[in-house]
């Protein structure tokens, strides 16, 4: 199976240190320290127009979840811009953000949480492709 879930993690890592945010691969609700960030693969299809006539997965539909937790005064401002910083990251590799939403933290209305979903064809070499 094709899966580049932990390259992706360690470059959005690196990319919002800056901004001293945590990162984890791991849903919460309400995260300990701000600002945070979650991260995860949340499909990984064979892209079936890839497939040699063995049936071999030569390249893979994969899409991935990025939540943006943030609170204080400049709470919007401070998610926009992590959101920027790991937008261009992804589309640098040929990711298409394919969703871009704010979502109300009900347990907790002093959280902005904002939410970014993206897809990618990614070939066995892990080369990425736009779709």
């Amino acid at each position: 199976m094709i899966n580049i879930e932990n390259q992706v993690y360690t470059l959005i890592r690196s990319a919002i240190q800056p901004y001293s945010a945590e990162i984890g691969s791991i849903y919460t609700e309400s995260p300990s320290k701000f600002p945070y960030v979650f991260f995860t693969m949340t499909n990984n299809l064979v892209f079936e127009r890839g497939s040699d006539s063995g049936d071999i997965e030569n390249f893979a539909n994969q899409n991935f979840e990025v939540n943006i937790y943030t609170n204080g005064d400049d709470k919007k401002s401070l998610a926009n811009s992590i959101a920027d910083t790991i937008d261009t990251e992804l589309k640098s590799l040929g990711f298409r953000r394919v969703f871009y939403s704010t979502v109300p933290n009900f347990r907790d209305n002093n959280i902005y949480r904002l939410i970014l979903r993206y897809r990618v064809i990614v070939g066995k070499d892990n080369t990425t492709y736009y779709v």
